[in-house]
Order: structure tokens, then sequence, then C-alpha cells
């Protein structure tokens, strides 16, 4: 995980995003604000980050999901590292 970082923890579970994911979302906005101006840059980001969170709140209903079976999930997209969660150990 030595190219993304990590923007929460929810519910034991670790949310990373690749840095490449910042680098396109600082592109969108630079492209629209020398396009089209402020409003549209800050619309274009906006719906950029919310795509984003529905994606996070997607994957984090199967980790939620597989956490009361004890299943390690692990997903992990081309750029990305949604979740990773390891089962508790019962001794």
């Amino acid at each position: 995980m030595k190219w993304s970082f990590r923007i929460m923890r929810l519910a034991g579970i670790n949310i990373h995003v690749h840095w490449t994911f910042v680098l396109v979302l600082i592109w969108i906005g630079l492209g629209n604000l020398i396009e089209h101006g402020g409003r549209a840059a800050v619309h274009d980001v906006a719906l950029m980050a919310m795509v984003f969170s529905f994606i996070v709140l997607h994957e984090l209903g199967h980790a939620l999901t597989a956490k009361p079976r004890s299943r390690r999930t692990f997903v992990r997209y081309r750029r990305s590292r949604i979740s990773n969660r390891r089962p508790k150990r019962s001794s």
C-alpha cells in the first residue's frame, strides 16, 4: 500500500485512495477552470467525489456483509484499494 493513503477507517475497515485519483481530480478541476470557469470546475470535481463515495459505500456493503461470517475481504481495483479487512481470531 505504498502508493495509496488512508482517508478513513469505518467499522474496522480501512479505506485507502491511490494518489493518481487525486491527480485525476486536479486534472479535471484545472481543465474545467481554464475552459469553463470556477463553477464548472467545482461541479465536476464534486461529481467525481460523489461517484467515488457511492463506490466506497457499495464496497463497504460487501465488507460488512462478510464481517459476521469472519471472512477476510480484500477489494483491489487497478488503481485503488478500497477495502481490506482481516477477521479477528477467537482464542
